[in-house]
């Protein structure tokens, strides 16, 4: 294992310094922060009793929110690339790389999307914030799917596209971030009122109006 590590140059650093990758990083950040307050207002009493709440979901997505955040920076599936080429090379199938690349993303995406997809369904119903922090995910999904592929030449020309191409996984990041953050914030506005309207509904339960006569 030291001969592996002794032979990657990753070393923690700044991956990304450009305005645009920080406007991300802080982007990813945000939308964590939102998730966990989210997470935070599902947990309340009288939002679980009903059976409205899912606190799961918001604290599930605000840890990979923030672990999009720094791999934005850190690069740390270079560290995993470098691992695997130095493992590839000293097991003789080097060659065979790009085969075994997509056998292992493809394995990962057989395990991966039917728990996602069955975990999205279970709360996309739910309400239009549910709903959007789904749609957002999806975007954030898609441009983790690509950055995997980019090996292959067919996935590598969408980002030669006219126009879009270039700018094609920044803007899904940005776009899958920034829907993350409505989702959250959309909740927690709603919350209070939901508490409030169950309080007023409480308060008109046990003080029935008194009859004139």
């Amino acid at each position: 294992m030291n001969s592996v590590l002794a032979e990657i140059t990753w070393r923690p650093a700044i991956g990304d310094p450009e305005p645009i990758g920080w406007i991300i990083t802080f982007s990813y950040f945000i939308a964590g922060t939102f998730c966990v307050s989210a997470g935070r207002h599902q947990r309340n009493d009288l939002i679980r009793k009903d059976g409205i709440g899912y606190p799961w979901f918001w604290f599930g997505l605000a840890v990979f929110m923030f672990a999009l955040g720094l791999n934005k920076q850190l690069d740390l599936q270079t560290l995993l690339i470098q691992i695997g080429r130095t493992i590839a090379k000293r097991g003789g199938w080097y060659r065979d790389r790009n085969t075994i690349k997509t056998v292992i993303v493809f394995g990962c995406a057989a395990i991966a999307l039917p728990i996602l997809f069955a975990w999205m369904c279970a709360v996309c119903n739910r309400g239009r914030s549910y709903l959007m922090a789904c749609v957002g995910i999806i975007a954030l999904l898609a441009f983790v799917a690509i950055r995997a592929l980019s090996f292959n030449p067919r996935i590598a020309r969408l980002t030669h596209l006219p126009v879009i191409g270039p700018y094609l996984n920044t803007t899904m990041e940005l776009v899958g971030a920034t829907l993350v953050s409505i989702g959250a914030r959309l909740l927690t506005r709603q919350t209070p009122l939901v508490q409030r309207s169950q309080i007023i509904s409480n308060d008109k339960t046990s003080h029935p109006p008194t009859r004139r006569h």
